[in-house]
């Protein structure tokens, strides 16, 4: 004989009724059917149980009638419904009478709770019964208060297996059954119930009771998940578990069974399948005393929520015996059940995760039992944190992993979660991990994605700036989002965008491109920038980065309290590098203290690897002793279009319209833009140095240098054409080019404008290029040298992509 369970969603609708009907004549045993009430009945009845004190709740008892009055006019033809209808109407009223004593004696005890909860599997088994046979299937209905029997609590009853297989073996013969879960008796001959979930526990409890071949479980999902599908996207169905990890998994979270369950059906060592009705040919879950698959060490990662941490700590509790049992004695005196427990070396604190609605009382009856030891200091009084949660990786082989725990810690520390008490039992089956409820899903994403097979990691990127730069690298991530998702397992989704005005969030889709193009009309006007910061830290997104394509200060003020929430920051923005050293530091300590990255190599010669190269010589032993460089990919074009044939002030207008100045071109023709440069690659030289270090002299006019607005700029630089032309022929009657050069030599730093003879490294440096040659102890009489595009919306997008990948794909 097998037995085969079918939730509330299997017994709902015409379609999964159906199913059930050819899953059960599938079957060449003789087989036993539970079903669970309808989908939302046991919750309703709880509801109406509850609202019996106020007053009689007729709506609630119309509403239960007519769903059950709904499924059978479309589960059966007009001439079947007369007695099925009678029975329901029957049922119906047995239920009203009950609530109106309960309104009349204004008493609602556990004994009638149980007996009014009862009526869902009651009506739900009794239409199951009378659709079977009237579709060919010859099945007999059970009363299960005449089968099993338990003692104590009406509500979640201990079960007498003893009693409940003799009345099983006296009753239970050859032949087809169907029994409604959740419903036993007491020795009284009452009606208790198992508990929520119990009708589960019903199945296992048969199982048990007649040693069945199988129990099997249907649901509407397709077994276990190796995570909750409504927290983690991309979870795979775990084919085999072993009666412990099936049991850590429903403990911890896993819906689709309920925990008790597991235990009768260990014990008779009796297999149990975790079916989905509406997929009946696919695998689902086999759970057996062994786990057979080696195709994971962790088999699945699950969460517990609403968590209280319970802190008993004291110098008088190192070296007292007892202490410890009379902690937990005093808490189970008072029903409280202890979740998890921690305990230090030095035996001076104990933590217990209990459930959070009960912290309070706990502390009080802890602080009451052990008043003397406080009055004496010998004990501090309970310490309470409340809003956690426990994530609970499982796995009967992850003893076998080495490191494993190092790759959890990792993955969860990347992401700025914090871990408030770790608790890993002898047999290494569940390692369980105590965070904020904030970061539950979070937690469960970054593990998740970590440790099962072909993970796919998904980035949650904020965008600053969709202008130039932010629209080349739009285009670019469009380009190379099947390349990223299918070779390196990477879906990169834009989840909010801001521009100077308004900001777009989308954090469960992703904005695409023709959504961000749409921020000036759809956006929402976020008033001050830093409440676009705020949304980005409330959502709270696993592998969260931020990408700052704008040259504003206010956009460069925000790095630090993204970086100290974890977010990483990625920018072609040279502003908070060449601001003052102190905040230098900090910027890149906060990145290494809160586990995130700062990325910054496009300030620098755009996608030209400057940056980086400084870092890996500095970290090798090196030392960087000069640099000369031309870093200003505008200045460097419009030098070299100026020839005086047309108005310096075109040539620079047709700078700024190709995307290579600054959106405000002062600050390239000033010298800011090449000074900021040569400070950040000073600072990544390993010098402490400011901006005012720096020795400049202008080629501007003095009115070209204080112009207020781009307008007047260009109007300045006209009227003061022949000053460029005089710089000009200068430098064309000496055979030399003009070249804005940046040096560090010995510490020391300058940017001037220099006519450059053809012997110079930088005469023949074309277009938009950068050169950067480096000096060094180990690069002495020739220099090291990285030469090309310096600027430019496509290859500074290019750059701030390539930073981003550098991040991610390290960390895959």
């Amino acid at each position: 004989m097998i037995v085969l369970k079918f939730g509330g969603t299997s017994v709902s609708s015409p379609a999964n009724l159906k199913q059930l009907k050819n899953i059960v004549e599938s079957k060449s045993e003789s087989f036993i059917v539970v079903v669970s009430a309808f989908s939302g009945i046991t919750n309703l009845l709880e509801s109406i149980a509850t609202n019996s004190l106020q007053q009689e709740p007729h709506a609630l008892l119309k509403e239960f009638k007519d769903i059950h009055v709904d499924h059978i006019k479309n589960y059966f033809t007009d001439k079947q419904q007369t007695e099925v209808l009678v029975e329901i109407q029957k049922k119906c009223n047995q239920l009203e009478n009950i609530c109106t004593s309960v309104f009349t004696l204004q008493e609602l005890s556990n004994r009638t709770r149980a007996l009014i909860l009862s009526f869902g599997e009651r009506l739900s088994s009794f239409v199951v019964h009378r659709y079977l046979n009237a579709h060919g299937v010859a099945i007999e209905l059970l009363d299960p208060t005449k089968i099993i029997t338990g003692n104590g609590d009406y509500l979640n009853t201990t079960v007498d297996f003893e009693k409940t297989a003799a009345q099983a073996a006296a009753i239970v013969k050859n032949a087809n059954y169907i029994i409604g879960g959740f419903i036993a008796s007491n020795e009284k001959g009452e009606v208790v119930t198992l508990g929520r979930g119990g009708s589960d526990y019903t199945a296992a409890i048969l199982g048990n009771v007649l040693e069945a071949t199988s129990v099997e479980i249907w649901s509407d999902v397709n077994g276990v998940q190796s995570a909750d599908p409504r927290k983690v996207k991309q979870t795979i169905a775990i084919e085999n578990l072993s009666y412990e990890e099936a049991f850590e998994m429903a403990y911890f979270g896993a819906k689709v069974l309920y925990p008790p369950s597991v235990i009768p059906l260990r014990n008779k060592k009796i297999p149990l399948f975790l079916k989905n009705t509406g997929a009946p040919d696919q695998l689902g879950t086999y759970i057996s005393d062994h786990n057979k698959s080696d195709l994971h060490k962790i088999q699945g990662v699950s969460s517990l929520a609403n968590i209280a941490m319970i802190t008993v700590s004291g110098v008088g509790l190192s070296g007292r015996k007892g202490s410890a049992r009379q902690v937990f004695q005093v808490l189970e005196d008072n029903d409280i059940n202890i979740v998890l427990i921690t305990q230090s070396c030095s035996e001076q604190s104990i933590g217990l995760g209990i459930d959070q609605s009960k912290a309070a009382f706990a502390k009080t009856i802890l602080d009451n039992r052990f008043a003397e030891e406080i009055a004496k200091q010998q004990f501090n009084e309970a310490q309470v944190s409340l809003d956690h949660c426990i994530i609970a990786l499982v796995g009967d082989k992850m003893k076998s992993k080495v490191g494993l725990c190092g790759h959890v810690f990792s993955a969860i520390g990347e992401n700025g979660i914090n871990v408030t008490a770790i608790a890993q039992g002898a047999s290494e089956r569940n390692i369980s991990i105590v965070i904020d409820k904030k970061d539950e899903t979070k937690a469960l994403n970054v593990i998740h994605e970590r440790f099962f097979s072909k993970p796919v990691k998904n980035i949650h990127i904020f965008i600053a700036g969709v202008g130039n730069v932010g629209g080349e690298f739009l285009t670019m991530l469009d380009g190379q989002r099947k390349a990223l998702l299918e070779d390196y397992n990477l879906n990169l989704k834009i989840c909010g965008v801001a521009n100077s005005r308004k900001m777009l969030f989308d954090s469960n889709d992703g904005l695409s491109t023709a959504d961000i193009k749409s921020l000036k009309e759809n956006g929402k006007d976020y008033g001050a920038y830093e409440n676009f910061l705020k949304e980005i830290v409330d959502q709270n997104l696993s592998n969260s980065v931020f990408l700052d394509m704008t040259a504003s200060a206010i956009v460069s003020d925000g790095y630090l309290p993204l970086l100290k929430k974890s977010i990483s920051v990625v920018t072609c923005n040279k502003i908070a590098c060449s601001s003052s050293q102190e905040l230098f530091e900090e910027l890149n300590h906060s990145a290494r203290e809160y586990n995130c990255d700062f990325k910054y190599e496009t300030s620098v010669g755009a996608a030209l690897p400057v940056i980086k190269t400084i870092q890996d010589l500095i970290i090798s032993g090196d030392r960087i002793h000069k640099i000369e460089a031309v870093i200003s990919g505008s200045l460097n074009f419009i030098f070299n279009e100026y020839d005086g044939a047309k108005p310096f002030a075109d040539v620079v207008r047709l700078a700024m319209n190709e995307g290579y100045t600054e959106p405000d071109p002062l600050i390239d023709l000033s010298g800011l833009d090449v000074m900021r440069k040569i400070l950040i690659l000073s600072r990544e030289s390993g010098l402490n140095r400011e901006i005012d270090d720096i020795t400049y002299k202008s080629f501007l006019p003095e009115p070209c240098e204080n112009a207020a607005s781009n307008e007047i700029l260009f109007e300045e630089l006209l009227k003061h054409e022949s000053h460029f032309k005089a710089i000009y022929d200068s430098a064309f009657a000496k055979a030399c080019k003009l070249k804005v050069v940046a040096s560090l030599n010995d510490g020391n730093m300058s940017v001037a404008l220099q006519e450059v003879p053809s012997h110079s490294p930088f005469y023949n440096l074309e277009g938009k290029d950068n050169v950067i040659a480096l000096n060094t102890s180990r690069y002495v009489d020739e220099p090291l040298v990285i030469k090309g595009a310096g600027a430019g919306a496509e290859v500074t997008a290019s750059g701030v992509f390539a930073d981003l990948m550098l991040i991610f794909n390290r960390k895959s």
